[in-house]
């Protein structure tokens, strides 16, 4: 049997990945504004569950999680990612218009 090695964590929890088209960055406090319409549409919990929450909850959801980047020391911790368009250095919602 052939063992996988994992890919190696970013030198850093918040580098970017970037490719010619794309950039990808984690996920932090600030893009809450820019993602809430995303958020707040109830289909998008049908499968997941849950139920829309309101700005501040999602404000307080991504410090949470911008903050346990900056804890996790062994590159174990689940990562949430925004996703963007390199060149004008805009993010996509999940709908693809630009935020």
């Amino acid at each position: 049997m052939v063992s996988r090695q994992p890919s190696p964590a970013p030198a850093s929890a918040d580098e970017r990945i970037l490719t010619a088209r794309l950039e990808l960055r984690p996920v932090v406090e600030g893009d809450a504004e820019a993602l809430a319409e995303v958020f707040s549409d109830e289909r998008m919990y049908r499968f997941t569950g849950g139920q829309p929450g309101t700005l501040d909850d999602l404000r307080a959801t991504f410090a949470r999680i911008q903050a346990g980047r900056a804890n996790d020391c062994d590159g174990t911790a689940q990562r949430n990612w925004t996703v963007g368009a390199a060149a004008r250095g805009r993010r996509w919602d999940a709908a693809g218009r630009g935020c």
